[in-house]
């Protein structure tokens, strides 16, 4: 660019600038306006501007405490570059939010949107079925096409079900080994940030998911982030769906916005999940602690269980988290701290379901009739309760018998079952079993 004939000596000490880092923010605001004026000056022909991922400095911004700035920047940046710009031939921009939102396009002619919620350009949003069968002939991958289908597969963008390319790339690359790929830190950061502080309504219906059952949320389109700082859940659905934390399995417009059945896309994300809930729950113990504690409960060790349970009721749970409807959380708790056996060949996991005169808290059920299938029966001691909390723990596992909660694990033929009572005061608690 500095020696090209056709720019100006001043043109030349702009770019110099920006190279340089020297220049100030008004040169910076109008750098891309600058650079398609010097592009269609020295080639004759107006550019083409492709931006990816142009809202990622924002919500950088937003979460490091200089959104407002952010925002400032950008929408001088891009009102100067996109907007009456004589030398642009277009421009195509990718991104979480929509393009009309954040105040950055104000009086942009000729803008045209298009979500993962609309079938137009759906192919070109990742990977189709037969571009990866193309790219697993290539690599002499086939036979492991089914696998990782389960792993990448299931991004429902308008009328097309998508790969997520950055997966299958990597998964080629590294011959076919399947593991979670798409482990952007701060991806996951945001991910831990909104499920431990949102309420319980969210927590009850982002664990359905877990088990597999479908959450029906109105998705807000026109989200913004500040909308999080307001406890927005449909700004909090919508942004795990378009990160690709989850997707769509159907969608009907209502005048509240979109109604969208949402799920856990696949096994890499459901595995990002379980990764990031067993990080949290652990905290610093390491992922062998977590696995001898699964251990510990699904081979009836009920003593080293309630050791390792308590760990975590000390240094993991907060008297916070425990003081808003008590008895959701601990119910919470202990399906977050199962999650991962979810997606175990071994084991099913049913919360909430009817069974014989009732219906039970949560049910780990063992495929293999010579495992054990737990039954949990959770309840809530206030502080100043006088029964004590093996009492109560106690009156939780008489229920389990009372009410046949064990009828739906006879039907299935399974005989080895664990019944465990739990009873939760804040951080303390008592367990029995039979």
């Amino acid at each position: 660019m500095q020696n090209s004939d056709l720019l100006l000596d001043h043109q030349k000490d702009f770019f110099k600038s920006i190279l340089q880092q020297t220049a100030n923010q008004a040169r910076l605001e109008t750098s891309l306006l600058f650079l398609t004026d010097c592009l269609f000056q020295h080639h004759g022909v107006k550019p083409i501007v492709l931006i990816d991922e142009y809202d990622t400095p924002i919500q950088s911004g937003f979460f490091n405490g200089y959104y407002n700035e952010a925002i400032g920047f950008f929408r001088g940046l891009f009102s100067a570059a996109l907007k009456d710009n004589q030398h642009l031939s277009k421009a195509v921009m990718t991104g979480i939010l929509r393009v009309s939102r954040e105040s950055l396009f104000s009086g942009l002619n000729n803008v045209s949107a298009h979500s993962i919620l609309h079938s137009k350009f759906s192919s070109f949003f990742g990977f189709t079925q037969d571009e990866v069968d193309s790219l697993l002939l290539k690599a002499e991958l086939q036979d492991k096409a089914a696998d990782i289908k389960h792993w990448y597969n299931g991004y429902q963008i308008g009328k097309s079900v998508l790969y997520n390319p950055w997966s299958i790339v990597n998964c080629i690359q590294d011959e076919g080994i399947l593991k979670p790929f798409w482990i952007n830190t701060s991806d996951n950061i945001l991910l831990k940030e909104l499920l431990i502080d949102s309420s319980i309504d969210f927590k009850t219906e982002f664990e359905s998911l877990l088990l597999g059952i479908p959450a029906a949320q109105v998705v807000d389109e026109n989200f913004v982030f500040p909308d999080l700082k307001k406890k927005r859940e449909a700004a909090i659905w919508t942004l795990m769906l378009m990160t690709g934390y989850l997707t769509v399995r159907g969608c009907e417009y209502t005048h509240r916005g979109p109604l969208c059945k949402l799920v856990i896309p696949n096994q890499e994300i459901r595995d990002l999940y379980q990764s990031t809930i067993e990080q949290w729950f652990v905290n610093g113990y390491g992922t062998s602690w977590y696995d001898k504690f699964l251990w510990y409960l699904l081979n009836g060790d009920m003593e080293e269980f309630t050791a390792r349970l308590r760990d975590i009721m000390e240094h993991t749970v907060s008297y916070h988290d425990t003081a808003r409807e008590p008895e959701a959380f601990y119910h919470g708790l202990m399906i977050g701290l199962t999650a991962s056996l979810g997606s175990h060949k071994d084991y099913e996991l049913r919360s909430n379901r009817e069974s014989g005169r009732g219906r039970y808290d949560y049910l780990i059920i063992a495929r293999d009739p010579e495992k054990l299938s737990i039954l949990l029966e959770f309840k809530q001691v206030k502080k100043d309760a006088s029964e004590t909390l093996e009492q109560s723990a106690q009156e939780a596992l008489e229920q389990i018998d009372a009410q046949g909660y064990v009828g739906e694990l006879k039907q299935r033929g399974l005989s080895k079952i664990l019944k465990i009572g739990i009873a939760f005061s804040g951080k303390r608690f008592g367990l029995v079993h039979a």
